[in-house]
């Protein structure tokens, strides 16, 4: 079967820029980007967003102090052992 790309609009929370800085892929329904948006005021702020197969969705993240915050990498695992263990880490 051919894949092909496509362009999907992702959820933009600020209003200014934003921009994804990481990427991880653990199957077609579920993808993890991670970076930063800017309103139009105010510092950058960490950005999560989930892409579930058919949209992109903002995760809840937190930042830190009064400067900029920007996540520049995502990493998730997904081990199987009793149960299913999952980590995702997210590094600033």
């Amino acid at each position: 079967m051919a894949h092909s790309w496509s362009v999907i609009l992702s959820a933009n929370p600020g209003e200014g820029a934003d921009a994804f800085a990481g990427v991880a892929v653990v199957s077609a329904n579920d993808v993890w980007a991670v970076g930063f948006y800017e309103d139009n005021v105010g510092p950058s702020q960490t950005l999560i967003e989930h892409w579930n197969g058919t949209s992109w969705s903002v995760v809840g993240s937190p930042n830190v102090g009064t400067s900029s915050n920007v996540l520049r990498r995502v990493v998730v695992y997904r081990l199987m052992t009793r149960g299913l263990l999952e980590i995702t880490t997210l590094v600033s």
